[in-house]
């Protein structure tokens, strides 16, 4: 009777030893498949913008990468960068020197930016937007 008990309580501590690893083993692969993804950007290169209220007088140089989800999704924004270039000059033209220098307001700016792309982009999804450049002179 004692050895029945000691085997079945040997075999119950296997199998949840057992069904622990393959759940840490689990949670290891999804961990590594989010870091082996690999992020795609679209590059804005260097806009020059008037800054509202300053009469041409100071000038912003602005570059930007666009987070997207897929190869495909780079290859799409590519064929209406015009149409990202106009939203970008659009906002970022319509704020002021005080706004733009502020601390803090490129967190919001991106945000802004981004879901105006985001609405203007039909079909598109942009998943983050990243400055590279943000120069005022």
């Amino acid at each position: 009777m004692r050895i029945k008990f000691v085997l079945i309580f040997v075999l119950c501590s296997t199998l949840l030893l057992l069904s622990s690893c393959s759940k840490d083993k689990s949670k290891e692969g999804a961990e590594q498949a989010k870091e082996s993804e690999v992020p795609f950007f679209y590059s804005v290169a260097d806009i020059v913008i008037n800054p509202a209220g300053t009469n041409a007088q100071r000038v912003m140089l602005v570059s930007l990468a666009l987070q997207l989800k897929s190869d495909e999704d780079v290859k799409k924004i590519g064929e209406r960068e015009a149409l990202v270039k106009d939203v970008i000059v659009t906002s970022l033209s319509s704020k002021s020197i005080e706004n733009l220098t502020a601390m803090g307001y490129k967190d919001s700016l991106k945000v802004e930016l981004k879901t105006k792309l985001n609405a203007k982009l039909h079909g598109l999804n942009i998943k983050d937007i990243y400055f590279t450049k943000y120069i005022i002179q």
